[in-house]
C-alpha cells in the first residue's frame, strides 16, 4: 500500500489507535487538503470488525504521514493515530461533491480554534451529508461482505483447506465456520 495516495472516498480496513490501545476498524476518507506543505485527511472512522453494525462512528482530522499512517489525530474521541491496511473500496464522490465540499470546511472549523463548529441549519446540512455518506458506506460495506461471505462458502464447498480462507481472510476458524453455517 505504500505507492497509494489516499484519496477522498476511500474506505480501508484499519487499526484505530484509541487510548492507547490497538482496536480493530475501519475508515472512509471524506476529503484530503494540504496545508503549509503538510496533508491532511477528513475520514470518519468506525471501530469493530463489521462497520455495517457499528453505533461508535467518529469523525476526525489527521495529518498523513504516508500512505498507510495518520497521525496528529484531532477529534475523534481519543482516537490518537491509524494504520490503514487493506483498501476495502471507494464511495463515488462525485455523487457527494457539493454535500462534501459544504460539509468538510465545517467539520474542519470544528477542529480548527476559531469556533465550536457549525450550528443551526449549517449545521443540520453538514449532519445531513454525513448521515448519506455513512449509509452509503454501510450499504457498500454490506455488500462487499455478503459477497465475501458466498466466496468463503463456495471456497469450502470446493474443499479448499479452511486454514487457507483464514490466512487469505483475515479472519478467525471459528468465523469461517459460522460463515458457512450462516449464524452470524
Amino acid at each position: 500500500m505504500s505507492n497509494q495516495q489516499i484519496q477522498a472516498g476511500d474506505a480501508y480496513t484499519a487499526d484505530l489507535i484509541v487510548n492507547g490501545w490497538t482496536v480493530n476498524g475501519s475508515v472512509l476518507v471524506l476529503s484530503v487538503e494540504t496545508v503549509n506543505g503538510a496533508q491532511y485527511a477528513l475520514l470518519l472512522a468506525a471501530q469493530g470488525d463489521d462497520p455495517t453494525t457499528s453505533s461508535r462512528w467518529m469523525h476526525a482530522r489527521g495529518q498523513v504521514v504516508s500512505a498507510n499512517s495518520i497521525s496528529s489525530i484531532e477529534g475523534g474521541n481519543g482516537l490518537d493515530s491509524i494504520r490503514l491496511h487493506a483498501k476495502t473500496g471507494h464511495l463515488d464522490t462525485d455523487n457527494y461533491a457539493y454535500e462534501l465540499s459544504q460539509a468538510a470546511p465545517q467539520i474542519n472549523r470544528r477542529f480548527g480554534p476559531a469556533g465550536d463548529g457549525p450550528v443551526g441549519e449549517e449545521g443540520l446540512a453538514t449532519l445531513g451529508a454525513m448521515t448519506r455518506v455513512i449509509q452509503d458506506y454501510k450499504d457498500c460495506v454490506a455488500e462487499a461482505v455478503e459477497e465475501r461471505d458466498d466466496m468463503i462458502r463456495r471456497l469450502i464447498a470446493g474443499r479448499v483447506p479452511v486454514k487457507d480462507i483464514t490466512a487469505r481472510a483475515g479472519l478467525s476458524r471459528e468465523r469461517v465456520y459460522q460463515i458457512r453455517d450462516g449464524r452470524r
